[in-house]
Parts: structure tokens; C-alpha cells; sequence
């Protein structure tokens, strides 16, 4: 995770920060990962290459990635799978939940 020199070991610092959201204890960085072009060609379909689209997204959570953009539309539905297949079950508490479909 890049952490800027003010973090500790159970608070790091992401750069861009952090924010929680409101009326809850989840704190979420503000760089957060686009999940759009994990689809194949003109957001349609699958990717070519699904393990390549599973290790990003792996390496965006291991670079203090907690908060992941996508949509229903992406694919359609692909992404949301692609999220599940690489992300689940998370154990990370500081990740919020992801609302990746089955």
C-alpha cells in the first residue's frame, strides 16, 4: 500500500486521503478504482485476458484501493463477476462490501 509518512500500522495514510461516510464507522480513500474498461473491447463482453483483469484489481486493493466504481452496465455484469471472482470473500474489514451480484 503507498502510505504517506503520517500513517501508522492501524491507520495508514493513503495519498489523496480518506473520508468516512456519513452515519457509519467505513472510512473510504478517495483514489478509488474505475472498473469500466475491466470489460472486453467498447465495454462489452468479457476481457481478453480475465486472470489479467483479476490481478489489477488484486494490486489496486494491494495499493490501498477500498472503494471500487462499477456497474451493472459494465459488460453487461462482467465487471461485477470479474470484482466477485477476484475479491470475495474479503476479509479486509477496513474494505466495504462489495454489491457484486451472483
Amino acid at each position: 500500500m503507498t502510505t504517506l509518512p503520517e500513517g501508522n500500522e492501524t491507520t495508514p495514510r493513503v495519498l489523496g486521503g480518506s473520508f468516512q461516510l456519513a452515519g457509519s464507522t467505513v472510512n473510504v480513500n478517495r483514489i478509488g478504482y474505475g472498473a469500466m474498461q475491466l470489460a472486453g473491447p467498447h465495454v462489452w463482453g468479457p476481457p481478453r485476458d480475465v486472470d489479467a483483469a483479476i490481478a489489477v484489481l488484486k494490486e489496486a486493493v494491494a495499493q490501498g484501493v477500498n472503494h471500487i466504481d462499477t456497474s451493472d452496465y459494465y459488460g453487461p455484469h462482467v465487471t461485477n463477476q470479474i470484482i466477485k471472482q477476484a475479491l470475495h470473500p474479503k476479509t479486509n474489514p477496513g474494505f466495504p462490501p462489495c454489491p457484486a451480484r451472483n
